[in-house]
């Protein structure tokens, strides 16, 4: 397992086709190919080696009759950094839904604020309405 601070962990994990795969992972084990419908071999080849090198993602290799062929599950690890980027995301859409609340907010009341100030119906000095 790769040892990396936090930051590089984040950027790691953060990377496009890694997010695509923990994703499709998180429903359940998946085979190559299932992660070739979403990305190129390339970036499946890279993907999985940089999740299973920081230990998020585990190889299970089976047997079936004389086939052998590997899928592909979350460490627990992988299932605990899944999670913390799923509530970040949550608390980053619920950040920006309120900064645009604040900003819609902000703009009418200025807006109407600056029209009553036009029509006399706020003082400037007091800011109280006639």
């Amino acid at each position: 397992m790769q040892v990396v601070d936090d930051y590089d962990l984040i950027k790691i994990v953060t990377k496009s086709p890694n997010l695509k795969i923990l994703n499709a992972i998180k429903s359940g084990k998946k085979r190559w190919s299932d992660f070739e419908k979403i990305l190129n071999k390339r970036q499946v080849s890279e993907a999985l080696k940089e999740l299973i090198d920081l230990g998020l993602v585990k190889t299970v290799k089976h047997v079936r009759g004389l086939k052998e062929y590997n899928t592909y599950e979350l460490t627990e690890l992988g299932e605990l950094v899944l999670e913390y980027l799923e509530k970040a995301e949550l608390a980053l859409r619920e950040l920006r839904r309120d900064q645009e609340k604040d900003r819609d907010d902000d703009s009418e009341t200025s807006f109407f604020e600056e029209y009553m100030r036009k029509k006399g119906w706020i003082k400037v000095d007091e800011g109280e309405i006639d």
